[in-house]
């Protein structure tokens, strides 16, 4: 895939069915639940998921984390929404999906 490809595919994404993001008081952390299983987030990753309700391009993402965090690489924010789009978590939102 080449690189506009994957931008692409990055953009307007949300949560699969039966996914959702969690705080957790408890444990004081982010965590993303899916059927079965769930996987503990730090702060980082819990504000790049957060952003992900369908209504946002990769761009987008990365610009408002940019005003939020000091250090933010677009391609930290790209590699992680990849991974958790691999594992079938996130999809492109069906109303954005040109």
């Amino acid at each position: 895939m080449q690189e506009g490809q994957i931008s692409q595919t990055l953009d307007y994404l949300t949560f699969a069915p039966g996914v959702r993001l969690h705080w957790s008081e408890v444990r004081q952390q982010y965590w993303l639940l899916f059927p079965e299983a769930a996987l503990a987030l730090n702060s980082t990753a819990a504000a790049i998921l957060g952003k992900c309700n369908g209504n946002h391009s990769l761009d987008e993402i990365v610009a408002v984390l940019k005003q939020q965090y000091q250090d933010v690489n677009a391609s930290d924010v790209e590699n992680l929404l990849l991974s958790v789009v691999k594992r079938g978590l996130l999809v492109v939102c069906p109303l954005k999906h040109h």
